[in-house]
């Protein structure tokens, strides 16, 4: 559930989107959400017996677009320094030690990176526009991450597109 809220947490805030049941309302990004579920996220997971990770989905879905629950995007945002390591670092490291794609995780960290720029995120302390791969030296958050190649450079693609095209053509890009 947390890595869910990290992957729509920074498009949604990008986008100006106040609640989680709005986001989810959002095609573009409820459809990224589902498609990084099932094709980065779900294919990590050790099996557990008698759990449905597919149908576990459906649930945080469904909990995620409750309007009754009224969580704010700016919630989820908070301590991203500290809950991406925890909760999306581990997903990629995973990723690439399978030699699975990890173009949508990597798009999660672009998002938040192209936040702290916008002054979304005041917590992080470092942004650099001119060299945005020095954004992966932060080794206490991404420790090693910014030394693999396959990542780094979807980070940078993605990352591109966000300043050049914007939050809706680059979840496009991803979705399409």
């Amino acid at each position: 559930m947390n890595g869910g809220h990290a992957s729509i947490a920074y498009p949604a805030a990008l986008l100006g989107i106040h609640y989680v049941h709005e986001v989810m309302a959002n095609s573009l990004i409820s459809e990224y959400l589902k498609k990084l579920v099932q094709e980065e996220i779900i294919p990590t997971l050790d099996t557990v017996p008698g759990v449905d990770f597919n149908q576990y989905f459906d649930l945080i879905e469904s909990r995620f677009a409750n309007p009754e629950v009224r969580d704010t995007v700016s919630r989820l945002r908070q301590d991203a320094s500290n809950r991406l390591p925890k909760f999306i670092l581990p997903i990629i490291q995973a990723n690439l030690q399978q030699g699975n794609d990890c173009k949508g995780l990597a798009l999660v960290i672009a998002l938040w990176c192209r936040l702290c720029a916008a002054g979304g995120d005041p917590n992080s302390g470092i942004v650099i526009e001119d060299q945005p791969s020095a954004f992966l030296q932060m080794n206490d958050i991404f420790g090693t991450l910014g030394d693999k190649e396959v990542f780094v450079q979807h980070f940078l693609n993605w990352l591109k597109m966000l300043w050049d095209e914007g939050t809706s053509s680059t979840l496009k890009q991803y979705l399409y």
